[in-house]
This record gives C-alpha cells, structure tokens and sequence, in this order.
C-alpha cells in the first residue's frame, strides 16, 4: 500500500512539473513570437466559411507562422542551437509533412523527421543564419470532409549553406531570397490543433535578383528660368502639368537596399508667361504692323477722313500674357536608389537620377497684350516720330485686345522641339496591401540642367519679326528655359520576383 501511495505522489509530482513546464514553455512562447509582416486581409475565403470562423481561422494561421518565423533558424541570439525552438518548429507539422532543405546547395524535399534529423545531426550545436522576410495567407478553402486548408506564401532571406562533400555549415555573404508555399490543415471545430503538412521552397537567387515596378499619376508645378533680353525684364515663366510615371528598380548588393532605377514618363505640361510691366520696347523701332486708322487732324494739318495706313511702333506693355496648353514631355530616367524600413511594413525608397527629356508637340495657346505706342499715319508731310517727340508729344496710343489685325494678338502658339536634361531627386513611401503590391506615394523634385526651348534669338525688338509672329516668346526672346518643378505622385508598386 506504502509503496503504491510512493507511486501516486511520484506521478503526481511528474505530472505537476510538466505542466509547470508547459504553461512555462507557452508564456515564454507568447512572449518571444516577433511581429511579423504578414498579411490576411485578403485572402480568397469559401463562402460557406462564417466571418467568425473566418478571423479564427486567419488568427491561427498568422500565430503558426509567427511560430515558424521564430523557431526555424533553430537558434539562440547568441547563435548557438535552441532545443526550446527546436520543438516549437517540430510541433508545427505533422510527421510526414513535406519539407524543403533550403540549407542545401541543391535544394531537396524531406519529410519533417527527416528535416528535423538533419539539423539535429548536422547544424547542432549552431544554428541557422536566416531572417524571415514576409508573407500573405492567400486562401482558405473547405473541402469535402469539412476540414479547412489553408494556403500560405512566405519568404526569407537566408545565408546560411551546408556542404554535402564536406559536411560543414557556411555562411554567404549573399543573401538568397527563399519563397515557401505552405499549406495548413484545420479539422472543424478543433482550429487550434492545425500543423503545416507541406512547406515547399524554390529560388534560392540572390536578393540582387529583386525587381520592383512603380508607376502612377502626377501632378506639377515649376518655373522656367527665363531673364532679360531684348526689351524685356525678368520674366519667368510658371508651369503647370499632369502626367504618368513608370520606374522599374533592381536590388544590388547582399542587402538589396541600394538600387539600379529605369523609368519613364509622359507629363501633358501648360505654360504661363506674364509679361506685364516687364516690357521697355525701343521706340525707334517699327514694327512689322501695318494697322488702318481714321485721324482727320493733327497740329493743323488736315488729312483724309476716311482710313489710312499708318505704321505702329511699339514703345511699351499695359499688361499681356502668352499661354501654351497641352504641350508634350517625354521622359527617361536612369539613376540610382536606396531602400530602407519606415515602420513594421512600409518602406521608404529614395531615387535620384539623370532625366533626358523630349519637348515637343507646342501648337495649342494664345497671347493677348495690351500694348503702348504710336500709329503714325503713312504721308510725307506727317511728322516723323522724332519731330513728334521734339513737339512735346506726351500721349501714346494703346492697342486695345480687340479689333483685327491687332499687334499682340495670336490664337496660336508654336515652338521647335528640343532635347534637354536635368536631374531628379524622389523619395516615396511604399505601403504594402497584398502580399506583392501596395501604394507608392511621393513627391520628386527636377532641376534643369540646360534650355526646355531650343532657343533662336531675334535680332530685333518684340514685334519687329518679318514671319513667325507665332513662335513663342520664350524661344525668340527669353535667354534661358531650365525647367524646375515639384511633383506630387500617387501610383502603385508591384514585386516582379
């Protein structure tokens, strides 16, 4: 009797230690699970599934693969071996689950004792030197037994490698990006007793391999550099576009945080040129104008009633403006980037580079000016200008913007195509939706490097042209055309591998 009663407290003591131990091993469990990214939100879910056990369902999944992010490099933060996380890892498959050994250099498929035998025979008492990258639970799918299944798709950066001839564990300075395709199975009503039966790898390429694709919509606003030429006085031109951006990065390096960018882009771009009070024409110059007047006297000189010819000299600007609308430019990009963490999922991306840009396509605007100066009737006996000048003349005649023929006036505007540079600066923030694809929201600023407008400088004063009287101004009288602008841009981005 005493020696079965020794028996009892001998199990029972058993009995308490091992629980003491398991609730232990959970709590340090809870504890030491990392924050991962990765994503449920939107998986593809049978529509018989009920929301509730829906998120039941997707909150075990996420839990088991935070207890696969922590428990498969199988080691302490000192890097020795960790039996604790060795279980851990062993608990979540079943015994004859699939697994990939992407330790070694040819990849093979073991079932998990056999996985679990390797590392135990062969990576103990090291671990692995891997870290958990990502991943997205992609469905949930019910089959005919009721039992749920549960597909998985996640990645991790490992450089760790085992040599089969020589048996032992290295490390390479190379990161290789590993994709895992794990499915889940849950019984009904019993979700928490779930376990991975496959885990399958492929890739094993180095992170430079990575390539990301952003494009979207912008919106600008800039200035051309402009100045001070032939009559007229600090004038600068404002700017304003919409267009279209696609850029494609690929990492470099063993972190693949520096890039190598490529983009292009196509900007509908309208430009504004006030020229109010920034014009001081010589008044010595006349213009090509030949306007119709009806003047009857002038210092006791009677003329003809009716209309005469006069020649029009322009002396100076009421107030005026060019417009081109809907001018084209397209544009190239090349350059170099650097990626960086900006919170649990988003990342930051920086980009700077070289940008050739094609402007073409000015045949849309119009230009309206109000202008001051003389219209002096075409008779030999009429006072020249000079004469007029001598006399005290103090009154100019204004141009008004109405009437025909009038000085100033143009319906369209054209300009030659030109080839410039400048260089681009753009950061971004990429905020992850699914697993491969998020938001890419960013501003970017360019500096002009040489002349939007392939200038041709006029020999004369404004309006003395004998031909082109459309050809913007910019291009026949401004020095300079360096276009800076601000972007705001909004598009996505999408991991290509």
């Amino acid at each position: 009797m005493k020696h079965h009663k020794n028996k009892l407290n001998t199990l029972s003591v058993s009995f308490i230690i091992l629980l003491i131990f398991s609730n232990t091993l959970s709590a340090q469990e809870k504890k030491t699970l990392p924050a991962i990214d990765f994503v449920y939100e939107y998986a593809v879910v049978d529509p018989s599934i009920d929301s509730e056990t829906d998120q039941k369902i997707k909150e075990r999944v996420k839990t088991m693969v935070q207890q696969y992010a922590y428990s498969s490099d199988f080691g302490e933060y000192t890097g020795e071996f960790s039996a604790e996380k060795y279980e851990i890892f062993s608990n979540l498959f079943t015994n004859n689950a699939r697994v990939t050994n992407y330790i070694l250099k040819k990849p093979g498929l073991l079932e998990t004792y056999q996985y679990t035998g390797f590392i135990w025979d062969n990576i103990r008492p090291k671990s692995l030197d891997q870290k958990f990258k990502n991943g997205e639970l992609l469905s949930i799918e019910k089959d005919a037994s009721g039992n749920y299944r549960c597909n998985v798709i996640l990645f991790i950066d490992v450089n760790s490698i085992y040599d089969e001839k020589t048996k032992v564990l290295g490390t390479k300075s190379a990161t290789r990006r590993i994709e895992l395709k794990g499915l889940v199975i849950m019984e009904s009503g019993i979700i928490d007793a779930a376990k991975f039966v496959e885990m399958k790898g492929k890739g094993g390429g180095s992170q430079e391999s990575n390539i990301l694709l952003s494009a979207g919509a912008l919106y600008g606003l800039g200035a051309l550099s402009g100045g001070s030429n032939r009559g007229f006085n600090n004038v600068k031109p404002s700017t304003n576009c919409i267009g279209l951006y696609a850029d494609v990065s690929k990492g470099i390096g063993a972190s693949g945080k520096w890039q190598i960018w490529a983009g292009l882009g196509y900007q509908s771009l309208n430009i504004n040129t006030d020229i109010t009070g920034k014009y001081n024409g010589n008044v010595n110059d006349v213009s090509n104008f030949v306007d119709n007047i009806i003047r009857n006297a002038y210092n006791g000189n009677t003329f003809p009633g009716g209309p005469a010819s006069s020649d029009v000299f322009i002396t100076g600007i009421n107030s005026g403006e060019e417009n081109i609308s809907g001018a084209t430019l397209l544009t190239g990009a090349l350059g170099i980037g650097y990626q960086m963490k900006a919170g649990l999922k988003n990342k930051l991306m920086i980009k700077a580079g070289l940008v050739p840009t094609f402007f073409t396509g000015v045949s849309k605007g119009n230009r309206n000016i109000d202008f001051l100066g003389y219209e002096l009737p075409q008779f030999s006996n009429f006072p020249d200008i000079k004469e007029l000048e001598d006399n005290g003349l103090d009154q100019e005649y204004s141009f008004s913007a109405s009437g025909n023929n009038i000085p100033g006036q143009e319906k369209l505007i054209t300009a030659e195509n030109n080839f410039s540079l400048s260089v681009l600066l753009a950061p971004s923030i990429q905020i992850p939706i699914g697993f491969s694809w998020g938001l890419d929201i960013g501003v970017a600023y360019s500096l002009g490097l040489t002349n939007l407008f392939n200038h041709t400088p006029a020999d004369n004063n404004f309006l003395g042209r004998e031909s082109k009287e459309s050809q913007s101004i910019i291009q026949d009288y401004l020095p300079a055309s360096k276009h800076n602008q601000f972007q705001a841009r909004v598009g996505i981005f999408l991991t290509l591998n």
